[in-house]
């Protein structure tokens, strides 16, 4: 018995039974739980993720920039092109273009144009007027500066054969004597042509019907002759009735002075369009002819 009543049993301190850290008062030692209890908050990383799926997007073309090779042989030339420079409307080529693909076939496993060994043949072309074409066709393809008049003419040729109204109005450049230009502007139907030649001989005060004729020079058809003589009287009795003098005026528009004893008897401005209505029909007629005002039809494109 103690001084203060009963004796006070402590529990006993054997290894085998450790007094816990909250007891002995050593609480800064974590304990350590037990090897089969789980981690608190633990998740299984091989559950699947319930967020939106982690798939990559499908790529799709571009519906611009998606270019397609094409090859053609001209003679024995092969030219290796993008095909999007001849999908022009209203070409031969829109069509051709726009024919299904064939099924396999062993032998020929390629559609035509797609390969070198099955090249599309374009028949009665020339290789140097075809070139001098893509020049004009694809100018972001280095230096394609055409200059020759030969070249010029080639590409007239084929634009017109072909039906590239957007290559014939680029044609600007071809710059000739006034036959050459009339016999160049009625076959491939260059109306503009025509029309600037037409203006510039009755502008000119020295015309006469012997040079009209002329072999070695225009020798244009009678039809033509009277009418260029028409625009030339109707517009000497307009100035007339209008009070102008032959002596001469300037022309605010066209910058130029005219009259009998200028360069030209008219200004463009107030000769236009009396051409215009003196050869309406012929230009209406190379305007709407179907071959280019050829007499044969233009070839079409086939492959070897």
């Amino acid at each position: 018995m103690s001084l203060w009543g009963s004796p006070v049993e402590l529990p006993s301190t054997s290894p085998e039974n450790p007094v816990p850290s909250s007891v002995n008062g050593d609480s800064s030692r974590p304990r350590t739980p037990h090897i089969s209890s789980p981690a608190p908050n633990s998740t299984d990383s091989r559950e699947p993720n319930a967020g939106p799926s982690n798939e990559a997007p499908v790529a799709r073309l571009d519906g611009l920039f998606n270019f397609q090779i094409v090859v053609f042989q001209v003679e024995n030339t092969l030219f290796q092109v993008l095909k999007n420079g001849f999908m022009v409307p209203g070409t031969p080529f829109e069509a051709m273009f726009a024919l299904p693909t064939p099924s396999d076939d062993d032998e020929q496993p390629f559609a035509e144009g797609d390969s070198l060994t099955n090249p599309i043949f374009l028949p009665g072309v020339v290789a140097s007027e075809f070139r001098a074409f893509l020049k004009i066709l694809y100018p972001f393809m280095g230096p394609s500066v055409v200059t020759s008049y030969e070249d010029w003419v080639g590409i007239l040729n084929l634009a017109t054969m072909w039906e590239f109204t957007h290559v014939r109005a680029s044609l600007n450049q071809l710059d000739k004597p006034i036959p050459e230009r009339i016999i160049l502007g009625r076959t491939y139907r260059v109306v503009d042509w025509l029309k600037d030649e037409y203006i510039t001989l009755a502008q000119n005060p020295n015309l006469d019907i012997k040079n009209l004729r002329d072999p070695s020079g225009i020798q244009l058809d009678w039809e033509t002759i009277a009418k260029i003589m028409f625009v030339r009287d109707k517009n000497m009795l307009t100035n007339l009735r209008q009070g102008r003098s032959s002596s001469g005026y300037h022309c605010g528009t066209c910058n130029i002075y005219y009259g009998y004893h200028h360069e030209v008897l008219d200004c463009r401005c107030r000769i236009k369009p009396l051409i215009e209505e003196g050869f309406q029909e012929e230009f209406q007629d190379l305007a709407g002819a179907p071959s280019g005002g050829l007499n044969t039809s233009p070839p079409l494109p086939t492959s070897t």
